[in-house]
């Protein structure tokens, strides 16, 4: 009882807003204000059957985008919650630049509920890690705030033995031949207690998957049987007749 009337008391002191608007107004899962969460883009069929990004145009069930058909993937499935626009990327710099477990949790919320099967044999969570220095700089590990948060809502427990132990540039202004070098042998897992476990990995964002396939790559090694992603957004799928 007493707890309940200081969060009333909290809450009207500092109401809580919006984190894309600002405003007060009625809110879904503590962060959202129901016009906001009505403009953001919920990742929904049609998407690529293998890394889950929303197609562009429609397409039948179980097909595959450009890079999964081409390349393939080390991981079995990836799976985000929303498309990567502006709207997104504000939720996600939220979490990268403040490590605000009040929106992390509120999207691992969603994001549960929305894959619940991608939980069901799931044996541990594990973040894609940031090199030290940059943990070191930030204070935290964007990808390892939405790692507890998930654990949290799931009770899966979160496995932290993948390390990147080679320091590597932002990724985001290179292409693919450029992140593929920048993240050779960047990452390791040698921790046993990976062998004949499903892991699921998570991060903020799914770009071109080169990190989440590298890190896969080093879980698998490791001895991992499955390797599963989720992301809180990605970008669109790639699609040419």
């Amino acid at each position: 009882m007493i707890k309940q009337i200081l969060e009333s008391f909290y809450n009207w002191l500092l109401p809580t807003k919006c984190i894309l608007c600002n405003n007060t107004d009625i809110f879904i899962n503590g962060i959202f204000c129901t016009d906001c969460f009505a403009k953001i883009t919920i990742i929904q069929e049609p998407i690529c059957k293998r890394c889950g990004k929303l197609f562009t145009v429609g397409m039948p069930i179980d097909s595959l985008c450009n890079e999964c058909e081409k390349n393939g993937r080390l991981f079995t499935y990836a799976r985000s919650l929303l498309l990567y626009d502006k709207l997104a990327q504000k939720i996600v710099l939220d979490i990268k630049t403040t490590a605000n477990s009040n929106v992390a949790h509120a999207c691992c919320l969603l994001l549960f509920n929305r894959y619940k099967e991608l939980f069901d044999n799931t044996d541990f969570i594990v973040p894609v890690p940031s090199h030290w220095t940059r943990t070191l700089y930030r204070g935290f590990n964007p990808a390892d705030i939405i790692a507890r948060e998930l654990s949290i809502v799931s009770g899966i427990p979160v496995n932290r033995s993948l390390r990147r132990i080679r320091y590597t540039e932002y990724q985001h202004k290179k292409n693919k031949k450029e992140r593929l070098k920048n993240l050779s042998n960047a990452f390791i897992c040698n921790n046993a207690t990976l062998n004949n476990k499903n892991v699921l990995l998570v991060d903020d964002v799914f770009s071109t998957g080169t990190t989440l396939n590298e890190c896969t790559r080093s879980l698998l090694q490791a001895g991992a049987i499955s390797v599963n992603c989720l992301t809180i957004a990605s970008t669109r799928a790639d699609y040419y007749n």
